[in-house]
């Protein structure tokens, strides 16, 4: 095949237009059909405490929540756990989202906590926690919101943390995947440029909603 740009003509070798088209062609079926070689997980955050409310579009998932919230999954088939330990039935037990200060250190892939906790241990925990799911026909999503009631906490929030339940090693075939609790899996932060710090005011509730969206590409 033969085409022209300008005053100059381009040759293609017919195996290679053959291969560029076949892709095409197999990129536009599954664009029709819904369904691509790429999934894409997102992470939306946003705060809410007193009037003021702010949205960020960015979150950091660390290599332990990576094995521990996906691939074990597919190595062991399933996860050997009681229904009753999720982020509802279970809060800050099993799983959890935390608050810190630091705003100089960017998430690295073997993080496993909070840098600058705001409370002690892992982080002061949300005085309740709520979730919901949902679903289109190329998207799923799970929304987990936690919340500490005024005066719970104090300070200028510079990270904050999500814990689920979750095996953070790599399993072996054959294998079960008995969760441990409070697994560090992803992170936001103000020194990975996902939003600036945020004084908290606390004659308010401070509300964190962190949702999680797979999607085709």
């Amino acid at each position: 095949m033969t085409f022209k740009i300008g005053k100059y003509q381009f040759k293609i070798a017919p195996l290679l237009m053959k291969a560029i088209y076949d892709k095409i062609k197999i990129r536009r079926k599954n664009i029709i059909t819904g369904v691509t070689d790429k999934i894409v997980i997102t992470g939306e955050v946003w705060f809410k405490n007193g009037d003021k409310e702010t949205r960020h579009f960015r979150n950091h998932f660390v290599l332990q929540g990576l094995v521990g919230g996906f691939i074990n999954l597919y190595v062991v088939g399933g996860i050997l756990t009681s229904p009753t330990k999720d982020w509802v039935t279970s809060p800050f037990t099993n799983d959890t989202m935390t608050l810190g200060t630091n705003t100089a250190t960017p998430t690295t892939a073997s993080m496993t906590s909070l840098v600058t906790p705001i409370g002690s241990g892992i982080g002061t925990a949300p005085n309740s926690q709520a979730g919901a799911t949902g679903s289109t026909s190329t998207s799923a999503w799970v929304l987990l919101t936690a919340t500490w009631n005024a005066g719970t906490i104090t300070g200028t929030v510079g990270e904050v943390g999500l814990w689920l339940y979750t095996q953070p090693t790599l399993l072996s075939f054959g294998g079960t995947e008995t969760p441990v609790s409070r697994t560090f899996t992803s992170r936001l932060s103000v020194a990975d440029g996902d939003f600036t710090a945020q004084a908290i005011n606390v004659t308010y509730a401070f509300t964190a909603n962190w949702q999680l969206t797979a999607s085709y590409a």
